[in-house]
Parts: structure tokens; sequence; C-alpha cells
């Protein structure tokens, strides 16, 4: 397609000359293909990596919450249970 596009020009432009292409015949090498494609790989490692890391610290906030949450409706639960417990010794 590269060259479909540079052979269009009345006037080529020095981007379509062949030294400035990869592989000399406006082909990527293999050499080139595997790179690309490690490249590509180590990027969606690290970006799992990070959307991993970022996930477990929202769930162990989220379970610290619920956690608190818990224990205030437990102290609140035993509170009341001994104001009642309370109120009826007192009564004779």
């Amino acid at each position: 397609m590269f060259k479909s596009i540079c052979a269009g020009f009345n006037v080529t432009p020095s981007v379509c000359y062949d030294e400035l292409i990869p592989g000399g015949s406006g082909r990527i090498s293999a050499k080139m293909v595997v790179w690309i494609i490690l490249g590509a790989i180590l990027i969606n490692v690290i970006l799992i990596y990070c959307y991993r890391r970022y996930s477990q610290r929202e769930l162990k906030e989220e379970m610290h919450l619920q956690i608190s949450s818990m224990m205030s409706q437990y102290f609140a639960l035993t509170d009341t249970n001994k104001e009642r417990e309370t109120q009826i010794s007192v009564k004779p």
C-alpha cells in the first residue's frame, strides 16, 4: 500500500525512498515483527500487573469499610443490650 501511494506522486517524496523503509524493499523484516510482538506483550503484561494491583487495593479498601461498618453495628447493638440489662436490673 505504501508503494502504491508513493507511485501516485509525479515527484517522489524523500519518505518513499527504499533506504528509509525497514527491510529495504518496503517490507518489515522478521526481526522487526518479533520486536513489535515482544513489545506488545510486554506492554500488556505491565498493564495487567497495574490493573491487578489497583483492583486488589480497591478490594482491600472496600473490605476495610465493610468490616468497620459491621464492627460499628456490633458495638451499637452491644451498647443497646447493656442498656436494656441495666434497665431490667434497676427495676425492682
